[in-house]
C-alpha cells in the first residue's frame, strides 16, 4: 500500500521474493512473487509447499530439471500468498500491449485482463 512504500525504509529489500523463469511461446518470462513484511509465506503449486524466508541475506534456489519439467496452462494458478501482496510480471515489450486502463488503484484482480498478446 501506499502508506507502507513511503514510510518504511528499503521496504522492497527487505521482502521475501519468490522469483520464477518461465520459456513461453512469446518468450523468456519471469514472475516475481514479492511477499509482504507481514505474509506468513509464499506458496506454489508445483513447489515443496509453503516457501517460508528463510534468516536475512540468505538464498534458496529450486532447480527443476532442464528442459523444464513443470507447464502451466493459461490462467492456471501458479501460485498464492499466506496473506495478500504483489506479483511482478516481467514480458518483452514487443510482445505484449499493456492495456492503458491499468492503474495502481484499484487493485488489479485475479482473472483481470492486464494486457494482449
Amino acid at each position: 500500500n501506499t502508506l507502507s512504500t513511503q514510510k518504511i525504509p528499503r521496504l522492497f529489500a527487505r521482502n521475501e521474493r519468490l522469483v520464477s523463469m518461465f520459456e513461453t511461446e512469446m518468450g523468456p518470462m519471469a514472475i516475481i512473487m514479492v511477499g509482504a513484511l507481514c505474509v506468513g509465506s509464499i506458496e506454489t503449486t508445483w513447489s515443496h509447499g509453503r516457501i517460508l524466508a528463510l534468516p536475512k541475506k540468505q538464498v534458496r534456489y529450486f532447480w527443476y530439471g532442464s528442459p523444464i519439467s513443470i507447464e502451466l496452462t493459461q490462467g492456471q494458478e501458479m501460485g498464492h500468498f499466506q496473506m495478500g501482496s504483489t506479483v511482478i510480471v516481467l514480458i518483452p515489450s514487443y510482445k505484449i500491449e499493456w492495456l492503458t486502463s491499468i492503474q495502481t488503484e484499484p487493485h488489479v484482480h485475479v482473472g483481470q485482463p492486464i494486457g494482449i498478446f
